[in-house]
Parts: structure tokens; C-alpha cells; sequence
């Protein structure tokens, strides 16, 4: 069996899982009676591990040669947790294990099992996976992160936590308002597609806008989009065009930072400054961004959450715009 058939395989495996924990997870521990910041500090610590894990497997991966074993039993662990999460009670006890049709009582208790699948499943195909050893990587030197990349990882942070409130609270939001299943995993569904086909046209998009550009705009867009989910969800085309956005806010805006990384990063530091940026962004600012969303809902409810993001998105904006003058 090609060895990108099987890489494929546990992508597709791994995602499915990512897939049905993002869009229905919020749903199902409200179904357990956990109120908006309870959810939200539930959701964040994945992120709060997310701060310093890769830089910790990845230092044991390169030191090891185990990636396949590694992969594995990252996989049978999401297995494990998913396994027991029905047998405990309390937001405290569904977090020390956490790692569309799901939406009413019934569906969302099927969700644990169906998690437990895709974790077996993604198992399985880590399993399958090539085992390329490679030799011991020597010590790595200390470098100084660059003033316009300190500017970069603090406008990651501002997108990722922007993102806070529509991963955690969306699809409560749409049910609040009562959308039904169907449509709120097919919004779901429309981000996904959107992002991906911006990936399919990023060449000729890298051709045609500088990086900070890209960034800015992307942004901009952000704060468009939030500002609609939070005061427009009556309206099921303004949602729709709120999710196609979804290419800008995430697509574009990842493919340019990774990028921006690449060349704000001296020689022989990038793959440190991408697992730099993913802690600080993806890790410190998804966190930040699920527990304040939190907070704001219950304090003001869907509007003042999405409005938070919304502000947050702004502040990338004027963050992203000055790494013109750095060559971006």
C-alpha cells in the first residue's frame, strides 16, 4: 500500500475526528448541563496544552526517531479519553478527560462513541504509517525572535483568539436560535470547503498581494464576519456568507503567517519559529480567546462574545499592517 495512501488515511481519519469534536462537542456538554464558561474553559485546555506540547513531542520525536509510535499513541489516548467521558459527571471531570445530526438530547449522547470510532479509526492508520527513523538532531543554538516577528506571533494571537467564540459557541449559538442539525453542520460544513479551496488558489493569491496585505485584509474580513454571526443569525444568507469567510479569516490568514514565518525567521530557526507561532497563536491565543468568549456570554450573551472576537480581529488588523515596512 503507497505510503501516501496511508498518510492520507489517517488525514482523513484524524480530521473526521477534529471535524465532529469542533462543530458538536459544545453541543454535547451543554446536554450535560455545563453552563457557557464552563464549555469554554473545557475547550481551551487543549489549547493551553497546545502552548508547549509540540515543542515538547517534538524535541522526543527528533531525539527518538518514534514519529509513527509517537502519532499512535497520541491517537489511543483521544480513543481512551472519548471512552470514559460518558461515566463522568462534572465540567472538572469531562475535562480531565477531553483532550449533522448530534444536535437534540439523543444525538449528542451518541457523539463519545462516535469519537471513539474516529480515534480507533486514525489508531489504526498511524499504525500503518511509515516508521522513517532519523538520526539524532544535534543541539539547537539559541536565537532572538526578530522585532517584525514578535509583531506577527502578537497578530496570531489576535486571529486565533478571535476564533474563540465561533469554535466554542457557534453551534450553540445557531441552536439557541433554532437552527436545526442539518443546517448548522452544513454551515459547518461551507467553512471547511471555503478554506479549502482558497488553499487551491493561494499561488496565484501570493502573486497578487504582499503578505501583509493578505493579512490585513484577512483580518478586516474577520471582523465583518463576527460582527454577522453575532447580530445577523436570523438571516440564514448572511451565516452563509459569514462561513465562506472562513477562507480569508483562517485559509488565507494561515497560509500567509506560516509564510510570514518562513521569512521574518533567520536561517536555521524556522522550523522553531513555526512551533513558536503555533504555541503563542493556535495554543495561548485559542485559549484566550475560548475562555473570554466564555465569559462574555454569560455576561452579555451571543452579541457581546462575537463582538469580543470581532475587536479582537480588529487589533490584528493594525498589527498586520505595519510588517509592510519588514518586507512582508
Amino acid at each position: 500500500m503507497p505510503a501516501s495512501f496511508r498518510l492520507g488515511a489517517f488525514y482523513f481519519a484524524f480530521f473526521l475526528y477534529v471535524g465532529l469534536m469542533l462543530a458538536y462537542l459544545p453541543a454535547y456538554l451543554a446536554s450535560r448541563g455545563l453552563g457557557a464558561a464552563q464549555i469554554a474553559a473545557v475547550l481551551a485546555l487543549p489549547q493551553v496544552v497546545r502552548m508547549f506540547a509540540p515543542a515538547l513531542w517534538g524535541w522526543v520525536a527528533d531525539r527518538t526517531g518514534a514519529q509513527r509510535a509517537i502519532v499512535a499513541a497520541g491517537c489511543a489516548a483521544n480513543a481512551l479519553c472519548f471512552l470514559l467521558v460518558p461515566a463522568v459527571s462534572g465540567a472538572l471531570g469531562i475535562a480531565l478527560l477531553v483532550g449533522g445530526m448530534w444536535l437534540d438530547r439523543h444525538a449528542a449522547g451518541m457523539l463519545p462513541p462516535a469519537l471513539v470510532l474516529c480515534g480507533l479509526a486514525s489508531l489504526a492508520a498511524a499504525a500503518a504509517l511509515p516508521d522513517a527513523r532519523l538520526p539524532a538532531a544535534p543541539a539547537a543554538r539559541s536565537f532572538a525572535v526578530p522585532r517584525a516577528a514578535r509583531r506577527l506571533l502578537a497578530c496570531g494571537f489576535c486571529m486565533a483568539a478571535a476564533h474563540g467564540t465561533l469554535y466554542a459557541f457557534f453551534t450553540l449559538h445557531l441552536q439557541r436560535a433554532g437552527y436545526g442539525g442539518t443546517l448548522i453542520g452544513a454551515l459547518w460544513t461551507l467553512g471547511v470547503l471555503a478554506e479549502i479551496v482558497v488553499f487551491l488558489v493561494l499561488p496565484a493569491l501570493f502573486r497578487r498581494a504582499s503578505l501583509s496585505a493578505i493579512l490585513a485584509a484577512s483580518c478586516l474580513i474577520g471582523v465583518l464576519r463576527f460582527l454577522i454571526v453575532g447580530w445577523g443569525v436570523a438571516s440564514t444568507w448572511l451565516l452563509v456568507a459569514a462561513q465562506l469567510m472562513h477562507a480569508a479569516t483562517f485559509g488565507a490568514f494561515h497560509a500567509a503567517a506560516v509564510a510570514g514565518v518562513q521569512r521574518l525567521f533567520p536561517q536555521g530557526a524556522h522550523a522553531r519559529g513555526q512551533t513558536l507561532f503555533s504555541s503563542i497563536a493556535y495554543g495561548a491565543g485559542g485559549a484566550a480567546g475560548a475562555l473570554s468568549a466564555g465569559w462574555a456570554w454569560e455576561a452579555g450573551g451571543p452579541g457581546a462574545a462575537f463582538s469580543l472576537s470581532a475587536l479582537a480581529a480588529a487589533l490584528g488588523v493594525f498589527l498586520a499592517y505595519p510588517l509592510k515596512r519588514a518586507g512582508l
